[in-house]
Parts: structure tokens; C-alpha cells; sequence
């Protein structure tokens, strides 16, 4: 399953299906980082063997509640405090300042500017999924 954090309805809808389709993932949507935050704490209460963890979160760089730098780091502080193995993330934007770019270059695994280009984007989440670049 891949977590598609975007506060903007139709990016949402575009990344799940192109995930859906290409890679024959499940996508779960989440209009911004608070609710995101808010499941990933709930399955991290439950006991391991019922918990259902994103194997990777496209996360957009604004969103209206919770942005994605501070969902980033309240993911990895979670992942801690849990003991949850770290999740491979994707950063998205229009737009990053030079801060934001070093920032998620630093602590997500990729980094996407939109529109993005979609043969990159799948051979990236391939293989942070660990899955063989078949077409």
C-alpha cells in the first residue's frame, strides 16, 4: 500500500491511479499530513501481526493543515518512538525553497518537482518498493 498525502483533490486522484494501474499497488489517500500522521499513530498501537504500514508516502510539500516537512519529521520521530522500520518517502511540489529542497533531500528518499516526469517517477517508486523494473 502507498500513502498519496496531497491536500490538492485531483493530484491525489492522478498519483493514485497512475500508482493503482503502473504498479499494481493499493493507494490510500489522505488530504494532508495530520491525517496521515493520525492513521500511521493508529496502526502503530495495534499489535504487529494487524498493523497495515504504507510500503512507501508520496508527500506534497504545502498542504493547508500539516506540510510536509513537519509530517516528515513527525513520521521518522514516530517510526522511533514505535520501533517501526523507516518508510521510504517521496517528496512532491510546484515549489520548494533551496531550505525545503536540502531538507527533503536530507531526510525523505526522493524528490520530485511537479509535474513530474512519470518513466522517473515509476522506476523511483519501483525501486524503493524493491520491485523489478519491468514496464
Amino acid at each position: 500500500m502507498i500513502y498519496i498525502v496531497n491536500d490538492n483533490a485531483l493530484q491525489r486522484r492522478l498519483q493514485a491511479d497512475l500508482v493503482e494501474r503502473a504498479l499494481g499497488e493499493e493507494a490510500r489517500t489522505f488530504e494532508d499530513g495530520a491525517g496521515m500522521l493520525d492513521e500511521l499513530e493508529r496502526q502503530a498501537r495495534l499489535p504487529a501481526e494487524s498493523r497495515r504500514l504504507p510500503a512507501c508516502i508520496l508527500l506534497n510539500n504545502f498542504m493547508r493543515r500539516v506540510h510536509g516537512p513537519e509530517a516528515l519529521f513527525r513520521l521518522r520521530r514516530m517510526e522511533r518512538e514505535h520501533g517501526l522500520n523507516r518508510t521510504p518517502v517521496v517528496a512532491l511540489s510546484a515549489f520548494f525553497t533551496k531550505d525545503e529542497r536540502r531538507l527533503f533531500r536530507r531526510h525523505a528518499d526522493a524528490v520530485f518537482p511537479l509535474p513530474i516526469h512519470v518513466e522517473d517517477f515509476l522506476a523511483t517508486l519501483r525501486r524503493l518498493l524493491g520491485k523489478a523494473c519491468a514496464g
